[in-house]
């Protein structure tokens, strides 16, 4: 059970679709339901929501974010990983 709220998912989805559209083409932006998709939760150890993994070239790049940050947080996650 996740304690953050549906609002805090309405929050993230813009940014998250903004952040695809600045990247599109060097970066593939993904919003999974992992109660659905259970398999990748499992892999990836996914313990809370929202839970933000960045991959590179199919392994994780970086420690994985647990909970809501700012744009420009994540923002600066993609450019360093596309260094």
């Amino acid at each position: 059970t996740s304690m953050l709220t549906g609002e805090t998912f309405k929050e993230l989805t813009p940014v998250f679709e903004d952040l695809a559209k600045e990247y599109a083409g060097r970066a593939v932006v993904l919003k999974i339901d992992f109660d659905k998709e259970v398999g990748l939760a499992e892999k990836y150890e996914v313990t809370g929501l929202p839970t933000v993994v960045f991959l590179k070239d199919g392994k994780l790049h970086g420690d994985k974010i647990i909970g809501a940050m700012e744009r420009a947080d994540y923002k600066a996650r993609l450019d360093a990983m596309l260094k």
